[in-house]
């Protein structure tokens, strides 16, 4: 059956992609707001660097791959923020980059973008989640030092 014969109802209710977050993205209409970056990272995660048209200990995926190159930049650049703040557009640049020892996330594995962006702007750990929810608590206290240190006056 050809796409010309189908009825539009039926064309349009399969012109969308349910992306790993639960969204959905229009097909033949996408919008930033449909896509999120967890789903961009899981995909990379899940794709082969190279196609996978390598073999060894060393076969990683686009995700590992870019970890990896990082680690190395890091390495070999530490004053990354510098450079990029000199050699980019400002508003392409953020104000402050940091390194979080682990991102929370829940048991199920959402990141917790929420509650870290309410702990970065003042509110308690202890209110925004529940330890006894979250696969690795201890970082949610990382992020209310960090918040707390780096705090400038408005």
């Amino acid at each position: 059956m050809t796409a010309e014969k189908l009825p539009a109802a039926r064309i349009d209710s399969r012109v969308w992609q349910r992306m790993l977050s639960g969204r959905r993205l229009d097909l033949m209409d996408p919008s930033p707001l449909d896509i999120e970056i967890a789903d961009i990272a899981h995909g990379l995660a899940r794709v082969a660097r190279w196609n996978g048209q390598t073999s060894g200990a060393h076969i990683f995926s686009v995700a590992q791959h870019t970890l990896l190159v990082e680690a190395v930049m890091c390495a070999q650049s530490p004053r990354i923020d510098t450079r990029l703040r000199t050699e980019l557009s400002p508003r392409h640049v953020p104000d402050t980059i940091a390194v979080a020892p682990v991102i929370p996330r829940t048991l199920t594995g959402k990141k917790l973008e929420i509650p870290v962006k309410a702990i970065l702007q003042g509110t308690a750990p202890d209110i925004v989640a529940a330890p006894g929810a979250i696969d690795h608590p201890e970082a949610l206290a990382w992020f209310a030092r960090w918040a707390a240190d780096n705090r400038t006056s408005a």
